[in-house]
This record gives structure tokens, sequence and C-alpha cells, in this order.
């Protein structure tokens, strides 16, 4: 029988889940018990009392507007952009990954020839994008125009490979761009359809396939509570919206260039495989994801509130299909077929961060979230041709995330 193997990159992010809601504060006015003996003898003459009456009226009728101001009010954090504004805003993502652990079985059995890799990786994605916003309607724009001012990525990899005793080192480098870049798309809302109808701007001229993984929601509204809340309150979070912040914009239509071959045949993950978090997170996600008024602080005119957002999550997801178009466009000796038969991925992602909202304005004022990583990948194939084989390979990576947002 085939010999599995079964990763276990997440033994390093223990997983903490709280088990007692967030505990709410409530302010309680009412009167004690009355019941207590009379005191005659501490009566005030009628005289005085009337005088205390008075000046304890006019304490509490003068002190009213400082009382009233003084007392904790709910904030209702909302996005609500004014008609015809526009907001540039740039995302970024980067991930730094190494290889922990790599095993590989061929025909069931382990590989004596296997050679020792050590591999460290970094992907950074930058879109940048001017959004102009037609009217709000049910806390969505009606309209949106979007125009891609910059999309790019850059991909460094470097790896030691290490065999019967010699070492040999490489080094990688990657990058991606998208027709999209300089283009502007038009979102409107189909209100019988439910969904967003997505074109080019009436001058623009372009891919038509390009738009259909586009997504409208850039603001990280999805982020914000539901009802009023004050400083201290925590509300949970609806785990779509990590696809929408970790992949902003939606697909990109991204065609990345790397200067060698560093996929699957090079002997380590495809860098784009590993760093699209639409397909990441498109399975299995368990965990949470929450968020907490901090503060309201006023900056240039703006009143900001600071909301603390923290992420703990585990996912899966099946990465076949990917897999499959991948090896399609891969070349392969003369004479030789492979197909992929299995590609299953866990990801795990442990974070805190800081989202500014401009109460103000009613948009996203910046963003950054940080924090670590971990990644197991289980594949398996077969070859046929110039010889029979099935391969099962694992990896374990681990390292580092971080998500930022600034606007102009």
């Amino acid at each position: 029988p085939t010999q599995r193997i079964r990763p276990n990159a997440f033994g390093r992010l223990r997983r903490r889940h709280a088990s007692r809601p967030p505990s709410r504060q409530r302010l309680t006015t009412g009167r004690g018990p009355t019941d207590s003996p009379r005191r005659t003898d501490l009566l005030l003459p009628a005289t005085t009392m009337n005088i205390t009456r008075t000046l304890m009226a006019a304490a509490v009728i003068g002190g009213a507007p400082f009382l009233i101001s003084n007392l904790q009010r709910g904030e209702t954090i909302s996005f609500a952009v004014a008609e015809g504004s526009s907001v540039t805003k740039s995302f970024t993502t980067s991930i730094t990954s190494s290889l922990d652990d790599m095993q590989m079985l061929m025909n069931g059995e382990e590989n004596a020839m296997m050679p020792s890799i050590e591999m460290d990786m970094e992907v950074t994605s930058t879109v940048k994008v001017t959004d102009t916003y037609g009217a709000i309607a049910d806390g969505r724009p009606s309209k949106l125009s979007r125009k891609f001012e910059e999309i790019g990525m850059g991909i460094d990899m470097e790896m030691a490979i290490e065999m019967m005793g010699d070492t040999q080192d490489e080094a990688m480098e990657g990058s991606g761009e998208s027709e999209l870049e300089g283009k502007t798309v038009e979102f409107t809302w189909d209100k019988d359809a439910g969904e967003y109808v997505v074109q080019f701007a009436e001058d623009e001229n372009g891919d038509k396939e390009l738009l259909e993984g586009l997504t409208e929601d850039m603001s990280l509204r999805g982020l914000l509570p539901k009802s009023e809340v004050a400083e201290g309150d925590t509300w949970e979070i609806d785990m779509a919206n990590l696809v929408i912040i970790m992949a902003p914009g939606g697909d990109l239509g991204l065609e990345v260039d790397m200067d060698d071959e560093a996929g699957m045949m090079g002997g380590g993950p495809d860098p784009e495989m590993m760093s699209d978090f639409s397909a990441l997170l498109g399975g299995e996600i368990d965990g949470e994801f929450t968020g907490k008024l901090m503060s309201v602080r006023e900056v240039d005119g703006n009143r900001i509130a600071v909301i603390e957002i923290v992420v703990e999550i585990d996912t899966k997801a099946d990465l076949i299909d990917m897999a499959l178009e991948q090896m399609d466009q891969e070349e392969m000796p003369e004479g030789m077929e492979m197909d992929v038969t299995m590609m299953d991925v866990e990801f795990a992602y442990e974070a805190k961060g800081e989202l500014l909202w401009n109460l103000t304005k009613g948009h996203v004022a910046g963003f950054e979230l940080k924090g670590e990583t971990a990644m197991a990948m289980e594949m398996a194939m077969e070859m046929s041709g110039m010889m029979e084989m099935t391969m099962e390979m694992s990896m374990e990576m681990s390292g580092e995330l971080v998500y930022s947002i600034t606007v102009e």
C-alpha cells in the first residue's frame, strides 16, 4: 500500500479559541432600599430643606450639559462616502516563507537520492486604485468607477540543494503584471440580479475576460460593526472578508514571468500558487476574525476610529484544478506524460493589526495587519511514457504575512 505523507506544520501555531463571549458593561440607574428606619432627630428644618432642594435643582439643571457630554456614547462606524468623491488607495501584500520540511515518495518508497533542500521565498504584490463613487444605497455604491493606477508583483527565491556532498545555490526572480493597469472599470449595481454589472469605461478597450474575476469591494466596509459600538466593544467579522482584504480587487489577471523554472518541476512550490489567497482561502476556514473599537481621535479636522483587528484561522483548500492548469504550462520531455492527481493545501495565519476609519468622510483611512503563517502542501502525481512512476510530495513552510493600505 502507498504510504501517505501528512504535513504537520500547524503544531507551531496553536489556536487560542475564546470560550467566553466578551463581557459588556451596562449603565444602570435606580434607588436603593427605602425601608431603613426613619430618623426624626435628623430632619432639617423646613426652611433649610427648601434652600437645599433649590440649590440641588439648580446644580442639576446647570450641570446637565456637562453630565450628558461625558456620558459614553455609541459610535456609528459606517461606509458613507459622499457621492462624486474619489479615494485613492494603495494595497501592499508581502509574504515571506521558509521551507521547514520536504519529503518525497516514489512508488510508495522513500527516495535514497532525495536531495536536502533549503529555500526562502518572498512575494510582494501591489495594487493602487482610484475609486470614484456614485450614490450610496444599502451600504454599497450604486455605481463605482475604478481606475487601476498600478498592478504588480515581485518574487524572490533562494534555494540551496545539497546532494551527495555537493551543494548548488540558486537564486530566482520573477515579476507579474496585468493588462488592467491603466484601465478604468465601472461597477453598476443591478438590484434585480443582486450583483454588479462590470464593464470597461465607455472610452476604454480591453479584454472582457479580465472583468470576470473582479470584485467591487475594496473599501473594507465588511470589517465594520453592524450596530453602534462604544470604546472596548468587540464584534465578529464574516470570514468572507479575508478574501476581500488578502486578494484586493479579486482576480486581476496577473501574468507572472520567472527568470528560471521555479515551479513544481524545479523542486519547489509555485510562488504564484502559494500567494494566491483567493484560492488558499476559498475552501474551509475555521477560526476567529474580530474587531474592537480602541479609541476615536481627531486628525486634521477628521474624526478617526482606531479599530483593532485580530485574525486566527486555519484553512483547507483543494487546489487540484490550479495544479492541472499549471502543469499544462510545463514543457515535459518528449515521450513523458505527467498527471497531478492531488493537491491539498492547509494554511494557518495568526495576526493582529490596526484599521483606521475616517468617521467624517465615511471611508478607510489606513490599515496594517501583520502576523505569522504556516503552510502545508500535499501533492501526488503519476508519470507515464518513458517510465511508469507515482510520486508523492509534502512540504511545510512558515513565515510572515504583512498586509497594508495607505490612503491619499
